[in-house]
Formats: C-alpha cells, sequence, structure tokens
C-alpha cells in the first residue's frame, strides 16, 4: 500500500517523507492465520469536545507521537496519548476514521469492546451515548442483547432503545419497573 520508505515515530505510528502520520492496523487473512499489517493514512483527525461541534484538523498538529499507545482491548479501536483518547471509527465508517473522544485518557476504561468511558462521558464505537457515565451499566435480559441503561434511557448498540424494542426484549428483572424509569406516559 505505502511504496516509499516511514520513518517509525512509535511502533503504532508510522510517517513518511511528507511528514504524513499512517497508524498500523493488524488485519487477520481470510486465507491465512497469521496477521499482516496493513497503514491507515491519517492526515486529518475528527475534535469532538462538544456532542454537536465537529472541527477537522491536522494530525501532526495534536497527536502526540511518544506517548501514543493502542489500549488494551480485542480490536484495533482505541488509542490514546497524554491528551486524547482516540478511535479508530471503521462501523459506522467515519472521514477522517480517527476521532478525538472527549474523555479524559488518564481516567478513561473500555467495557464490552466497543463501549468506552471515563467518570463523565460513554461512547460506543466513536459514537457519543450519554453524559451519565457513573449510572451507565448493564441491564440484565434474557437474550443476547447487551442492553445499557443510564437512569434515564436505554441504549443498544449507538442507538437509544424505542418502547417498541423494549416491549420485544425478554428482560431478567421486572418490565413494569424499567418501564416506570424509562418510558414514563
Amino acid at each position: 500500500m505505502i511504496a516509499y520508505t516511514l520513518k517509525t515515530p512509535n511502533q503504532y505510528l508510522f510517517k513518511d517523507s511528507l511528514d504524513i502520520l499512517y497508524l498500523r492496523l493488524k488485519n487477520k487473512s481470510l486465507l491465512e492465520d497469521s496477521e499482516k499489517s496493513k497503514c491507515q493514512k491519517l492526515p486529518h483527525v475528527y475534535i469532538n469536545q462538544l456532542e454537536y461541534q465537529k472541527e477537522v484538523v491536522l494530525i501532526s498538529k495534536i497527536l502526540e507521537q511518544d506517548s501514543f499507545e493502542r489500549m488494551d482491548t480485542s480490536a484495533n479501536k482505541f488509542y490514546r496519548d497524554n491528551n486524547y483518547i482516540y478511535v479508530f471509527q471503521e462501523n459506522p465508517p467515519s472521514y477522517p476514521p480517527l476521532k478525538c473522544l472527549d474523555l479524559n485518557p488518564k481516567e478513561s476504561i473500555i467495557f464490552d469492546n466497543d463501549y468506552i468511558k471515563d467518570k463523565n462521558n460513554v461512547y460506543y464505537n466513536g459514537i457519543f451515548l450519554s453524559k451519565r457515565a457513573m449510572s451507565f451499566k448493564l441491564v440484565s435480559n434474557n437474550g443476547n442483547l447487551n442492553i445499557y441503561a443510564d437512569g434515564k434511557k436505554m441504549f443498544w448498540n449507538w442507538s437509544e432503545l424505542t418502547y417498541q424494542d423494549f416491549k420485544e426484549i425478554d428482560f431478567s428483572v421486572s418490565k413494569d419497573s424499567l418501564k416506570r424509569i424509562y418510558f414514563p406516559k
């Protein structure tokens, strides 16, 4: 994919002769059992300081290369440096694919592989979900869905659970009490 020599700032980043950064990702080949490397060109990044405000900036101006590392997770999607948490957002796709999240890099934890939170905010694959991180928890149900709630809303993946969806899920806790909390009418 890359036809020229890259300088290596650290094990996850490469830089070409034009000082454009590349993120090294691992891809499992369908034909082989070994891991193959691929690189993603990263000239820009989304800064998401506020939920409704998106600003595209040059990644080389904000990324701290010496402290940049992949966070401990089963997927190659969450990274951090001393200043930011980053998500490599492939699903749903985003351009630029690297995005800064409004999370404290020293307090952030990954849970259920795709969710990340600090003491304030919760994201799913880089999509903002809730400002109620302290009360964000898994709601018991008898199915295979991981339904989360923050005390005001219920979520499945990156979307808020609708009442119609709620009615069709078999919860192992009292559905009436959940209805009173999350769908009062």
